[in-house]
């Protein structure tokens, strides 16, 4: 251990006698007696094992920027006994780390589709004043930045309205084709699945014609599918002979029982009831007109009489074969 003595100004020394003797001793490394030369006592501080460098100013003397020094800087190490004499000088030289100096915002992008996914990294300044860019890979982010706060948030827009298509299917056309849309949780479009739908064959158009009004052809009946063979195919309604009638009235098409030909008004021929014939008496036969389909299209009635004078006759004719 290093003694570090008090000094005490109030401790005088005296001598004991005459021939008493005085000594002067060194209470530490740091101090050093010369008696070489007679009559005289040079005391002196032991030099540091440094004195070599003794009046060189160490540290920086101006102020700088830490660009002047290239961004390092040497900070001068010293140490130190337990005087506090320095007893070791060096230096060591401090090298900033890189950083960012700005921090630069691109606000919108105008790329439409950019379909790059995320991806994890590390960004690493390259100098002490670098620059940082935020950009945004897509017109639907966008970033803000205000004081030392970046924003980010997604782009809200109107919806664009355009005109509708029409497709008209009474004049082209058998298909279209509806988009089945998928949704993720945000509310986008993930995937589109595009369906087509085809019309089935129906009649758009029934076509009411007479074309058998001057016929007297008399079909076999048969039964029959009437089938469309497009989605806008023609069903026609007509006639196979001229006792059926067609006729279109707006939406509705009527269907009726012609009259036969000449025939005029409803009516009745022959006896109106049963009847027992008297001599000289009158009865009334029918007389009935018919056409291809056994319609009446004319009838009459003709009156009979029963003569008295034939009946004689034949009651002599009937006596004389008896006789």
């Amino acid at each position: 251990m290093v003694s570090v003595p008090v000094a005490d100004t109030n401790n005088d020394q005296s001598a004991d006698n005459t021939q008493d003797t005085l000594n002067f001793i060194a209470s530490n490394k740091w101090l050093l007696l010369d008696s070489a030369t007679n009559d005289t006592i040079q005391w002196g501080h032991v030099l540091s094992t440094v004195s070599d460098k003794a009046n060189v100013e160490y540290g920086q003397d101006t102020s700088k920027t830490i660009a002047d020094s290239n961004f390092s800087f040497a900070i001068p190490y010293f140490s130190f006994d337990e005087a506090g004499h320095i007893i070791s000088i060096s230096e060591n030289t401090v090298e900033l780390p890189n950083n960012y100096n700005s921090i630069k915002i691109t606000g919108e992008s105008n790329v439409a589709v950019n379909n790059t996914k995320g991806s994890n990294g590390d960004l690493a300044p390259t100098t002490l004043s670098d620059s940082l860019s935020f950009t945004p890979n897509n017109k639907w982010i966008q970033l803000t930045g205000s004081n030392k706060t970046v924003g980010v948030q997604h782009a809200v827009g109107s919806i664009e309205t355009t005109t509708a298509t029409t497709v008209d299917f009474n004049t082209s056309g058998t298909t279209f084709t509806i988009n089945d849309l998928s949704y993720d949780i945000a509310g986008h479009i993930t995937q589109k699945s595009p369906t087509t739908y085809t019309l089935p064959n129906g009649y758009k158009n029934i076509v009411v014609a007479a074309n058998g009004k001057d016929k007297i052809t008399i079909p076999t009946s048969s039964g029959a599918t009437l089938t469309a063979t497009t989605p806008i195919d023609t069903l026609t309604l007509d006639t196979e002979n001229r006792w059926i009638g067609l006729v279109g009235n707006g939406k509705t098409a009527l269907i009726a029982h012609m009259k036969p030909d000449g025939f005029t008004n409803a009516g009745a021929a022959g006896p109106i009831k049963d009847t027992t014939i008297a001599l000289n008496g009158n009865f009334t036969v029918p007389y009935i007109n018919i056409d291809e389909t056994g319609h009446i299209k004319g009838y009459n009635t003709y009156t009979y009489s029963l003569d008295n004078t034939q009946v004689t006759n034949l009651e002599t004719k009937v006596d004389s074969i008896n006789s």
